[in-house]
């Protein structure tokens, strides 16, 4: 098969990185599942940690139902691990955009107690108060590079095993807050 990606545990990476740069070392990584993109966002979470002499275990992943209505069961305990947990880096920006809504709704503050970072950078990411921190894809540049390695099949009949991975971007917005030293 063919394949247009990211290189997704790297970018993960990155972010846990700037969270930790920021002084957080009490983070969380959110996400319904560990498969696929989520499985590899996981791992680049463990790798900063690794790389900054923090623990990476169970303690450190928080399931989230995939379900809407289920969501606030699976952040509910949230609000009492505030001051153990500083920084959560959810898988996705609507789950970000989710847990952001649910913290507020539950006296906690976005990001006077937790720092909240998403992954995609969709619309949601921009509109949200506060504006969240974000890796961004590029879904338009995605589309047309998948379109490209289509008709190159089609056309020129070259064999299927392509494998393009796009570049990913940090966007600093308001959702992240440096702890003081």
């Amino acid at each position: 098969y063919s394949n247009v990606g990211l290189d997704d545990r790297a970018a993960a990476r990155r972010m846990t990185e700037y969270l930790i740069a920021k002084g957080h070392r009490g983070l969380a990584f959110l996400a319904d599942n560990r498969v696929g993109v989520d499985a590899q966002r996981w791992a680049g979470f463990c790798d900063a940690l690794a790389a900054a002499g923090l623990p990476c275990g169970e303690e450190h992943f928080v399931p989230l139902a995939a379900e809407p209505e289920a969501l606030p069961q699976s952040l509910a305990a949230l609000p009492a691990r505030r001051g153990a947990l500083t920084a959560l880096l959810f898988a996705s920006d609507y789950y970000a955009v989710r847990g952001i809504h649910f913290l507020q709704d539950h006296g906690c503050t976005v990001p006077g107690d937790f720092s909240v970072a998403g992954f995609d950078d969709n619309l949601l990411a921009r509109h949200t108060r506060p504006r969240l921190t974000t890796i961004r894809q590029d879904p338009t540049a995605k589309g047309k590079a998948a379109c490209a390695m289509l008709l190159d099949r089609i056309k020129h009949k070259t064999p299927a095993g392509q494998h393009l991975v796009l570049e990913t971007t940090l966007v600093e917005r308001d959702s992240v807050a440096p702890l003081a030293p």
